[in-house]
């Protein structure tokens, strides 16, 4: 699940609600050791897209997924450098678009995008109760209760006091629909201009 064509987890408390979008670092650690499983169609479909053999990327494939089932590491076919090649595609597979929430991520080590997010969720929630969060794997409420003006710039400030960069600012404003609403003074400008955490645009 996304919002706002982003991967977030949401915080659900009494009076309202706070996404924190998840930003990707684009390190590579996901797909350097992982070749997730690919529809025989899918592979086929995406040779064709990137006009390349058929019979390489199947057999490319197969592999790597015989590498990782005997429990070695195995890099992904459609990683390029740092950076998945089909990371925008449509048959890109759901366990690499929601991860790192697609994994048990308590236990992922590697990923500095979920470092970056765990600080903040951590900033936001100090002494907050009661509350329950969720994440793009799992969210049963898609209904948004959008915090009072009061309650959006104190959730700001604790998620600006976690340093997040500018590339998470926005996607912060966009997914708690916060910027670009006609009328509403709680656009990027507003938060940026009027509270007093410091932030920097560099």
């Amino acid at each position: 699940m996304q919002k706002s064509g982003f991967i977030f987890s949401k915080i659900e408390f009494a009076d309202c609600d706070i996404y924190v979008p998840f930003d990707c670092q684009k390190c590579g650690n996901c797909c350097s050791g992982n070749m997730p499983w690919f529809p025989h169609r899918d592979l086929i479909a995406l040779s064709i897209y990137y006009g390349t053999s058929e019979d390489d990327v199947v057999s490319s494939y197969e592999l790597a997924r015989a590498r990782q089932i005997k429990g070695d590491s195995a890099q992904c076919i459609f990683e390029r450098g740092t950076v998945c090649s089909i990371y925008d595609h449509q048959l890109r597979p759901e366990c690499c678009a929601l991860y790192p929430f697609s994994y048990l991520y308590a236990s992922i080590t590697n990923c500095p995008g979920l470092k970056i997010h765990a600080t903040i969720l951590k900033e936001i929630l100090e002494g907050e109760a009661p509350f329950a969060v969720y994440d793009s794997s799992f969210c049963p409420d898609e209904e948004f209760r959008p915090p009072s003006e009061g309650r959006a710039i104190f959730f700001w400030k604790r998620f600006i006091a976690a340093k997040p960069s500018p590339v998470l600012v926005r996607k912060y404003l966009v997914i708690n629909e916060l910027d670009g609403v006609p009328g509403n003074s709680l656009s990027a400008g507003h938060f940026i201009a009027q509270n007093n955490s410091g932030y920097s645009r560099q």
